[in-house]
């Protein structure tokens, strides 16, 4: 599987979802992506990248014995991702990673507890489930953080420059724990006061769109038009979308911490 590598993923998406040339720039898709989704673009193109890659590695542990022994000695899922893969993959595929999986786990427990009871880490839990189970990491945390930074970097370097400020003014902007992201990377003062200043107006429009949800609900007229969708909205504002926010230094079995 191609972890922490984007070229094919841009192609597919690029032509697939935008129409767009397989070799379009990663400033054009996001100049293309500000206008046309309605909320935080970075959480967006995570949650397409996460889909993707999960489907394809789904596959892979169902058909690719060599994916499947790399994946059986040295990886795993985290406690998100794993939730996420279930959701996609097919319960004859699933149960028969696992059988693979649970059998390796037992035999190294056989095999080594006997010397290995004498360094038995007791206090840790994290340590604990390392010992039972191996070290391993979570190949998606990895890539999720990786495209992350890329994407961050990009939208920065993209408002540094003003070539994104005008699509981003009036697009829903960020959610607040990528935008706080993405002022770490913003250094010039006058673009990080553009991009507060363009928080600002984002937020007001979002309130907006919430006091007509509101009225509408309760005059049982429900007519809400663009506000239909506002309360799911400022909640990711709010949190980010579903498991698409990550944490610096993730990946590690079991829950992303290093």
């Amino acid at each position: 599987m191609d972890f922490d590598r984007f070229d094919e993923f841009w192609v597919r998406f690029a032509t697939r979802k935008l129409e767009l040339s397989g070799d379009a720039p990663l400033d054009e898709i996001l100049l293309r992506l500000l206008s046309l989704w309605g909320t935080c673009t970075i959480c967006g193109l995570l949650r397409e990248r996460t889909f993707d890659i999960l489907a394809r590695w789904q596959y892979a542990l169902a058909e690719n014995r060599e994916d499947q022994d790399r994946f059986v000695e040295s990886q795993t899922w985290c406690n998100r991702h794993a939730w996420l893969f279930g959701e996609i993959a097919s319960p004859l595929g699933l149960g028969r990673i696992h059988r693979r999986l649970l059998s390796h786990i037992r035999t190294r427990l056989v095999e080594g507890t006997g010397s290995a009871l004498q360094s038995f880490p007791r206090g840790d839990p994290d340590r604990i489930l390392g010992w039972l189970v191996g070290e391993r990491r979570c190949p998606m945390c990895g890539d999720q953080e990786t495209l992350q930074a890329q994407l961050l970097d990009a939208l920065a370097q993209g408002l540094g420059s003003g070539a994104l400020r005008p699509a981003y003014e009036v697009s829903p902007g960020c959610c607040l724990p990528h935008l706080a992201m993405l002022l770490d990377r913003v250094k010039d003062s006058e673009a990080v006061a553009f991009l507060l200043g363009a928080t600002v107006s984002q937020l007001d429009r979002l309130s907006q769109r919430l006091e007509r949800h509101e009225a509408e609900t309760v005059s049982r007229r429900r007519q809400f038009g663009e506000a239909k969708y506002a309360p799911a909205q400022a909640m990711i504002v709010w949190a980010g979308r579903r498991d698409m926010v990550v944490a610096p230094a993730s990946g590690t079995f079991p829950d992303g911490r290093s």
